[in-house]
């Protein structure tokens, strides 16, 4: 029996943020990523390195944009990665939250995801303001600044990946927990 949580998000509010979140990162994937790979003659932009990048990548993807590339990275991409981290975390945070209420037995890892949630989201910001500093400072890239984002986007990206594991296994493990005591003897 789920353990009562006052604070615990119900099932509509998590939806409800999961929606949100899910159509801006579509809304960046399928317009505004997009079209940057299109500018910049299919490299990959930052956002989409999660094994990060250095500086002679970070100089070659900002030559290859070009100054209108550039402009709609500052002024087309980054506005919508400034909402998107927010809705990121705050979803993610709620559905392992809800979930901690429905599976007991998870709890405390699913609440520990949840931060994990929370702090992938501010690394996207910090990922996001070194990516202007770049987009601001180019041609005049330091080695230091390319190597913070870089070091940005791999935390944003590992955590990230920590958070879809720990959600995948438990569900993973629930499930089977499921599927074999419905099978057990004496169940009918």
């Amino acid at each position: 029996m789920p353990i009562h949580q006052p604070n615990r998000p119900s099932g509509i509010a998590v939806s409800l943020w999961m929606s949100a979140a899910l159509s801006v990162y579509a809304l960046m994937m399928l317009i505004t990523l997009a079209r940057l790979l299109e500018m910049s003659g299919g490299i990959a932009v930052f956002d989409m390195m999660p094994t990060g990048y250095d500086a002679e990548y970070a100089s070659n993807l900002l030559a290859a944009l070009g100054s209108d590339g550039r402009n709609y990275y500052l002024w087309r991409q980054i506005p919508l990665d400034f909402i998107y981290p927010a809705l990121f975390g705050i979803s993610f945070f709620m559905l392992a939250k809800w979930l901690a209420g429905k599976l007991p037995a998870f709890q405390r890892i699913l609440r520990l995801s949840a931060i994990v949630a929370l702090a992938a989201g501010v690394f996207d910001y910090v990922e996001n303001i070194f990516i202007i500093l770049m987009l601001r400072n180019y041609p005049d890239l330091s080695e230091v600044l390319v190597l913070a984002a870089s070091i940005a986007t791999l935390t944003k990206s590992g955590l990230t990946m920590i958070y879809f594991t720990v959600l995948i296994v438990v569900l993973l493990v629930r499930f089977f927990q499921l599927t074999f005591s419905s099978r057990s003897p004496g169940t009918n």
